[in-house]
């Protein structure tokens, strides 16, 4: 038991992980021979969120080789969800349980990598990383968004493995998910735009030593001068997020009142133009900071 334990638990680069990952394939090859893919598609999509919890747990560590493994299980959690993406594109393939599963899953690799996101930003990491981490949690909404479509989509075509209230209740907490992570990118942008603006202050105040006689150097010069470009630049970014955080919470309330009257595919296109406003908030954000 402790042997399976650790050989689950492992990490790249552990004794037990090529085990790990034998024991996956050797699962989904089973599926495959049977035909089963409810169960690879289930496998797929837990498999991805092992790759994402991994990822995780890489960053945190001080493995020297980190990132590089990183990278592998970004790309291997990124070819998971490929995997899912193709089940989902099959009709009748997946049932809408099923894709209800697929969502849940798909929330917490959002989840996890967002996590990894905020700890890269705060100590300024590998931005080809941290790029790859943004790509893969792009990669997961896309997914999540399909196993909506998929559970919308059976239970309309007499799929009862979910009720009516549970789809609901589904498509309402993803446009919850769109609100709170546009707020949280918003807010972001926003403190982002709060650091460089202090740092304006402290660079005032260098060249208000400089005129009472304190020599300043030609590198602070040019720093005062990027800093009054970059305090534009974060200003602007937060402008722009407001406004489209705006835009995004006129659809999605646009989207509960559809809701509320059980027209599930009209909700549906809602939650799709709700979700691809809020990732352009997201890329906004990204963008300032990685500025910053």
């Amino acid at each position: 038991i402790a042997t399976v334990d650790e050989a689950y638990q492992a990490l790249p680069g552990d004794l037990f992980y090529p085990a790990k990952r034998a024991v996956e394939k050797t699962q989904v090859a089973m599926a495959q021979a049977f035909g089963d893919q409810k169960s690879e598609t289930k496998l797929h999509s837990e498999f991805a969120k092992r790759r994402a919890s991994e990822t995780k747990r890489l960053m945190k560590g001080n493995d020297p080789q980190k990132n590089a493994k990183a990278t592998r299980t970004l790309s291997d959690l990124k070819q998971e969800l490929k995997n899912v993406d193709k089940k989902l594109a099959v009709s009748g393939a997946v049932t809408a349980d099923v894709a209800k599963e697929v969502k849940q899953n798909t929330e917490e690799i959002k989840d996890t990598l967002k996590q990894v996101k905020d700890d890269m930003a705060v100590e300024s990491a590998d931005k080809v990383l941290a790029q790859e981490v943004s790509d893969v949690k792009d990669a997961a909404k896309v997914t999540e968004l399909k196993a909506v479509e998929t559970m919308v989509t059976q239970h309309l075509q007499g799929d009862n493995s979910v009720t009516k209230e549970e789809v609901k209740q589904m498509i309402s907490t993803t446009l919850d998910n769109v609100v709170v992570e546009a707020a949280s990118n918003k807010q972001n942008a926003d403190d982002a735009n709060k650091v460089v603006e202090a740092v304006k202050v402290e660079v005032k105040d260098m060249a208000k030593n400089a005129v009472a006689g304190v020599a300043i150097s030609s590198s602070t010069k040019d720093l005062a001068v990027k800093i009054n470009v970059m305090a534009t630049e974060t200003k602007d970014a937060s402008a722009k997020a407001d406004v489209i955080v705006k835009e995004m919470d006129k659809q999605v309330t646009e989207a509960k009142v559809l809701l509320s009257t059980g027209d599930l595919t009209e909700a549906l296109n809602k939650v799709r133009e709700a979700t691809a406003t809020s990732q352009k908030v997201e890329a906004i954000t990204d963008q300032t900071i990685a500025s910053v």
